[in-house]
């Protein structure tokens, strides 16, 4: 069976624009970016309790339970809404790990589609980078989407999920962005840094660039992200993708300028670093880091707005909800409660 020309992973924190990335690259006749099932985050904690993957019976089950898990995805991974077979995404393994069940799975879903290589957009993977690199080595190709975090923290506050108080969304930015850092030294010509800003101003050259690097030609279709049905699908699923099916905003850049001096200092004296780093400009000056009582005040502010945006908007994680009670159907099963 056919092999992908690449294998990509978009990578970088929430609320990056890592969703319109995926689907412009997804709306290239040649690449496959499904909306993830998030295969290594739900199955690497509990691998272990499969036992013996060399013993036929507990591969076969993992490779069932991923198969299934995959296809309650919110978002079908196959344009027509057909599942994947459990024994064929089995078979395409080469060796019985995890990341190889990730790779058949979406290998399978990118040949169902049409498609020669495939791109998996998961936040997540952030935390398995070896175990990836390890299993794919040259053909992984890793996409440090990177995007200005004061932006980033603006949209967390109206957003039903993740960190409301500036330093918590810091916090979680800056540790994102070394790790990446860290990563992008390590991988070298295999990692390749997109500037969610770049992309607005310039998508058409932005998107040759990503297209050649994961070694595909660019195709107009994908300025036209917004008409496809994956869009629609996906916008359909949560307001965090409401504005999927909407042509780009080339204007939702440096809002942060609009906010509050304190908010933006606040962000600031925790992730300037990385922020100077990254190539943005501090606004603030100087930036004394706060005291063990401060943090501890930013941390119960923290939950007091979360709490806050829950009772205004409702939780909203995707529509995950068949993948959550499958996967604690399973766990429970398997002795973890």
């Amino acid at each position: 069976m056919t092999a992908p020309v690449t294998r990509g992973f978009i990578l970088g924190s929430r609320r990056s624009g890592s969703n319109l990335l995926r689907v412009m690259l997804n709306s290239s006749p040649h690449l496959c970016a499904p909306h993830p099932p998030h295969i290594l985050h739900a199955f690497t904690p509990i691998l272990d309790l499969y036992g013996d993957l060399d013993v036929d019976a507990h591969w076969n089950r993992l490779a069932e339970d991923v198969t299934r898990y995959a296809n309650l995805s919110p978002v079908p991974l196959i344009d027509s809404g057909a599942s994947l077979d459990p024994s064929a995404v089995a078979i395409r393994c080469q060796e019985r790990s995890l990341p190889c069940l990730h790779d058949a799975v979406y290998t399978l879903s990118m040949l169902a589609n049409g498609k020669r290589a495939w791109v998996c957009k998961s936040n997540d993977n952030i935390h398995y980078l070896e175990a990836i690199d390890d299993a794919f080595g040259d053909s992984a190709r890793y996409l440090y989407l990177v995007r200005d975090g004061r932006d980033v923290a603006l949209s967390f506050r109206k957003a039903p999920i993740g960190p409301k108080h500036p330093y918590v969304c810091a916090q979680e930015w800056d540790e994102t962005q070394r790790r990446m850092l860290d990563w992008e030294r390590q991988a070298g010509k295999r990692c390749l840094r997109v500037h969610y800003e770049q992309l607005l101003a310039a998508p058409e050259a932005t998107l040759s660039r990503v297209c050649g690097f994961l070694g595909v030609p660019f195709h107009p279709d994908m300025l036209a992200f917004h008409t496809t049905g994956e869009a629609e699908r996906t916008a359909d699923k949560s307001v965090l993708w409401a504005n999927l099916t909407r042509p780009l905003l080339s204007d939702n850049t440096a809002k942060w300028r609009r906010d509050s001096l304190d908010n933006v200092w606040q962000f600031e004296r925790c992730a300037g670093d990385s922020l100077s780093h990254l190539g943005y400009s501090l606004a603030c000056q100087p930036l004394s880091p706060p005291n063990p009582d401060e943090l501890i005040r930013f941390q119960s502010e923290d939950r007091r707005l979360r709490e806050e945006v829950r009772e205004r908007v409702g939780a909203d994680g995707g529509n995950r909800d068949q993948q959550a009670a499958f996967l604690a159907r399973r766990r429970q099963e398997l002795g973890l409660a």
